[in-house]
């Protein structure tokens, strides 16, 4: 069985499809559909990664490993709410 990473869309793909669409060729309302549903791709992968982890081996590791798990996760937030901070002054 081939991986997806062989016969899916390839990054080049999609960086000619984001050229594209900073050049305007896109019509407005095209590019709000598309933008959504990459939104909800993006939330279906993280979510698909969250059912494959098993926390019953997170915590074989040991705290170490929930430690890192809870400072990525801080440092995420951290940036997100940086972010929205500094757009909103």
């Amino acid at each position: 069985m081939r991986s997806t990473l062989t016969t899916g869309p390839k990054f080049r793909d999609h960086l000619f499809l984001a050229t594209l669409n900073s050049f305007g060729l896109f019509p407005e309302w095209l590019s709000s559909v598309l933008g959504q549903i990459s939104q909800w791709a993006l939330l279906t992968a993280i979510a698909a990664v969250g059912l494959r982890t098993s926390l019953r081996r997170v915590l074989e590791i040991g705290p170490q490993a929930i430690v890192m798990i809870i400072s990525e996760t801080a440092f995420i937030a951290l940036i997100i709410l940086g972010g929205i901070y500094f757009l909103r002054h």
